[in-house]
């Protein structure tokens, strides 16, 4: 069933439904302006979708409980800087790429946590000594 789902709090939304939840395909246009286009579970984005963001983010890839979770890449409007690897809970996690200014810079390796981990940490801090010599 499509419903549309209108309101200054709830913001607007229209695709399937269940259960008067949002669940299957469907759009919802927040009140503060973030749009989501994909699949929702239970009124939760779940599986694949589209973020996009007042600022100009976006995210694209997968969500589970309205999070960023499996693969997925975001990309940062201001910066030019996009991350393309794994989420977990909302964050980065597991393999990734963070790629800089055109892709002319790469880290490429392991995160956690939206920080990088294990050998990429490593490599930026030698990288860092070496510069401050």
């Amino acid at each position: 069933m499509k419903k549309n789902v209108t309101g200054k709090k709830s913001g607007y939304y229209e695709g399937q439904m269940k259960d008067g939840k949002r669940h299957g395909l469907g759009t919802y246009k927040s009140p503060n302006g973030h749009i989501y286009e994909g699949q929702w579970k239970a009124a939760k984005a779940h599986g694949l979708l589209t973020a996009s963001y007042p600022n100009g983010d976006k995210y694209e890839g997968q969500m589970k409980d309205g999070k960023p979770h499996g693969l997925g890449t975001y990309t940062y409007s201001n910066s030019k800087i996009k991350y393309e690897g794994q989420w977990k809970s909302g964050k980065q996690n597991g393999l990734g790429t963070l790629k800089l200014k055109g892709g002319k810079k790469n880290l490429e390796g392991h995160w956690k946590d939206n920080l990088p981990y294990g050998q990429l940490l490593k490599e930026l801090k030698a990288k860092k000594i070496r510069k401050q010599k």
